[in-house]
């Protein structure tokens, strides 16, 4: 059975777009993969932070089809781009 998918849109200042764009081409990830982990780590923070003792944590069983290692090397190249973005901007 294939997924059903859904859009979402939003308002966002166009130099956080032009921003957000650069960053995710200079760590070569499309910006809609980090949008959908950020929404799950989002949910999942949520949920950790709204559940009773007694209630067991959501685990998330949705995955971005990434290895741990792909996920360490994204995570290195969104931190160097988010330092010259930082650095571009006089921050």
């Amino acid at each position: 059975m294939e997924k059903e998918n859904s859009t979402y849109t939003i308002r966002l200042p166009s130099d956080l777009k032009r921003d957000f764009e650069e960053a995710c081409k200079i760590v070569d990830v499309k910006g809609a993969q980090i949008m959908r982990q950020a929404m799950r780590n989002f949910i999942k923070n949520y949920t950790e932070k709204t559940q009773t003792p007694e209630e067991p944590a959501k685990r998330n069983t949705q995955s971005d089809g990434l290895s741990e290692a792909q996920k360490a090397a994204n995570a290195k190249r969104e931190a160097r781009a988010m330092k010259r973005i930082g650095n571009k901007n006089g921050n």
